[in-house]
């Protein structure tokens, strides 16, 4: 009973640290993005756009797309 218990937070222990991992590695990947800095230095590769917003000027008004709710 006592082996079941101990390999049972071992598995625990691990997803975490798997989970957390992850989440750490996703937020600094969208902070990356985000500021605009680049990781390292990559040939030819500029940043890659965290979003795309496109502006239309029609009769006097402005229209972006994906709307600001959207985005």
């Amino acid at each position: 009973m006592e082996d079941i218990i101990r390999l049972s937070k071992y598995y625990n222990w691990s997803m975490y640290q798997a989970l957390l991992h992850a989440t750490k590695y996703s937020l600094n990947q969208m902070k990356e993005r985000i500021c605009g800095r680049s990781s390292g230095s990559k040939k030819g590769g500029g940043l890659k756009p965290f979003f795309e917003v496109e502006v239309f000027l029609e009769d006097g008004c402005t229209l972006l797309k994906p709307s600001l709710d959207q985005v």
